[in-house]
């Protein structure tokens, strides 16, 4: 690691620890929040993909179609991605964005499970980000990480700082042996795993292993509270005690639904911290997938935005307790 690299990663550790920790106006309640989302700083850090900017967390992945200034105000750390599937977000574009807005970090546009395009799409990102004050490049891995990283081995040595793609669509299993190889073949390297999701067994095994990677980012919750849910302990959608929740909809609605999201945020940053009990996982461990998880609960709550079921819907007389009845 170079000078230039150990001293930026030096000022953002700092920044984010100083957000943590920061003896300000702020209420004691707020605080708690904000060491709640950083009690796992040693283990894996959770970076929040999407578009909401009505809440603070200090780590944002924003696509490059998306970002604003909004987001980027919203966050101490912005890495800006290329748009999934299309074709027209490329390296150029990316980075423009990346620069409007000051993004600390940049990925390249990557071609998912060929080693070799996302390989030239690193090396072209890198050349064009030449500029001093040019977000820092993460380079993108495809799987099997260890052809890729061992065929041009002299250009990634030069990172701090791998993204591992190609596993957003993998079951849990294969993801976290992919994550087991990324670990041994790059020790000493931040290695942050796109799209690694919200499947239990795999934040069953960050529980475990903190090391297994450094960070990870998820779309989960802002993508959730849009489409009218919220998820449990078991990081799960229930459909049984109460349907039919609904959202207030009209002027800044928007805000209470960024708030349910920064809520789940919370909740999984809780989930791998040294806080919970850990009992769910110990419940599910045997669960590969989220709708295992579901079809083997025997009480399960859907909260979904807008559901008419005739069968299972509560009236606008109803309350809670006669639902639950």
């Amino acid at each position: 690691m170079d000078d230039k690299t150990l001293l930026e990663l030096l000022i953002r550790t700092q920044r984010i620890g100083e957000f943590l920790m920061a003896e300000t106006d702020t209420s004691k309640a707020e605080k708690r929040l904000r060491r709640l989302i950083g009690a796992n700083n040693g283990g894996v850090c959770i970076w929040l993909a999407g578009r909401f900017s009505r809440y603070q967390y200090p780590r944002r992945l924003a696509n490059a179609k998306q970002v604003d200034q909004d987001i980027r105000d919203s966050a101490l750390e912005l890495i800006v991605d290329s748009a999934i599937g299309d074709e027209d977000v490329g390296n150029e574009f990316t980075l423009k964005k990346a620069r409007r807005f000051n993004a600390d970090y940049v990925l390249p546009a990557d071609t998912v499970h060929d080693g070799d395009a996302t390989h030239a799409a690193n090396v072209d990102m890198v050349e064009q980000a030449s500029e001093p004050r040019d977000p820092t490049v993460i380079p993108i891995l495809q799987p099997p990480y260890d052809e890729q990283y061992t065929a041009y081995s002299d250009f990634y040595d030069q990172f701090a700082v791998i993204a591992l793609g190609g596993i957003r669509n993998c079951d849990p299993d294969t993801q976290i042996a992919h994550l087991e190889q990324a670990r041994d073949l790059l020790p000493g390297k931040t290695r942050h795993a796109l799209g690694v999701g919200t499947k239990l067994k795999v934040l069953h095994r960050l529980r475990q292993d903190p090391e297994l990677v450094d960070w990870v980012d998820t779309s989960t919750p802002e993508r959730t509270i849009t489409n009218g849910e919220v998820r449990d302990a078991e990081w799960d959608c229930r459909d049984e005690l109460v349907s039919g929740f609904t959202l207030p909809k009209g002027e800044e609605s928007t805000t209470v639904r960024a708030r349910f999201a920064y809520s789940m945020a919370v909740m999984m940053n809780y989930l791998l911290s040294p806080y919970a009990d850990g009992a769910v996982f110990d419940r599910f461990d045997d669960q590969q997938t989220i709708a295992d998880v579901k079809e083997r609960t025997p009480t399960s709550l859907s909260l979904k935005m807008g559901t008419e079921n005739s069968d299972t819907a509560t009236t606008t007389q109803q309350t809670l307790g006669d639902a639950a009845g």
